[in-house]
């Protein structure tokens, strides 16, 4: 009877051992798909990428889009060269600005203006990019760079007065012109194969109009492609 038990037993602990042992072929076989090596990372030397997403911090979430290109210097390093275009950069404190002049205005000739438009960006820059030697699927990454941005805004019409006019032209010309910005920001780099990636990051971007600045800050995700 014993005997007969124990037979019994054996193909059940062999059936689970197999089980096992499949299953963990299996984990394995995903894991070494989906877990980059630093050696496919960089397998290639340059790279294209286009990238979308939101701005924050302007007076409303707009959507952004971008697309750039580079070349890997180091392991570690990137230089590339980005342009995007961003739909209104307008903060509060440039609306606040643009309505005090739509007060002055009334005030002082009693001609209403319409400044609450859209002041759209187009921006383009070369920056550096930092990716921690971190064997893992996500790779954490740093980017900073410069470069010009354009704005534009639209006038106002025509203003019956002289002096108005002037006044205009001084204060939203500043919204008109190219200034220099800065881009700074980071994310993590999800190796999808040994070309495809995608990123999820951060980005601060700082216009330098006159006062008051432009800042806004973006959310976005990417596609990076490496050759």
């Amino acid at each position: 009877m014993h005997n007969h038990e124990r037979t019994s037993l054996i193909p059940m602990t062999t059936s689970i051992w197999k089980l096992s042992l499949a299953r963990s072929v299996a984990i394995t076989a995903i894991a070494l798909l989906l877990t980059p090596s630093l050696i496919a990372q960089n397998s290639g030397r340059g790279f294209l990428k286009a990238q979308g997403g939101a701005t924050m911090g302007t007076l409303s979430s707009n959507p952004i889009a971008s697309a750039g290109f580079g070349v890997r210097m180091t392991n570690y390093l990137d230089l590339f060269a980005e342009a995007g275009t961003l739909r209104d950069v307008r903060t509060k404190a440039v609306q606040n600005d643009l309505d005090a002049l739509s007060h002055f205005a009334i005030d002082e000739f009693s001609i209403p203006l319409d400044l609450n438009h859209p002041i759209p960006c187009n921006y383009g820059f070369f920056g550096s990019r930092f990716t921690m030697p971190i064997r893992s699927l996500f790779t954490p990454y740093f980017e900073i760079g410069g470069g010009a941005s354009r704005l534009d805004i639209q006038p106002p019409g025509f203003i019956p007065s002289f002096v108005l006019t002037y006044s205009v032209d001084q204060r939203i010309g500043r919204y008109k012109k190219t200034h220099p910005l800065l881009a700074a920001g980071g994310g993590v780099h999800l190796a999808a194969t040994r070309r495809f990636g995608i990123d999820i990051g951060y980005r601060l971007l700082r216009i330098f109009t006159a006062k008051p600045a432009i800042i806004t800050n973006q959310v976005y995700a990417g596609i990076v492609y490496r050759f």
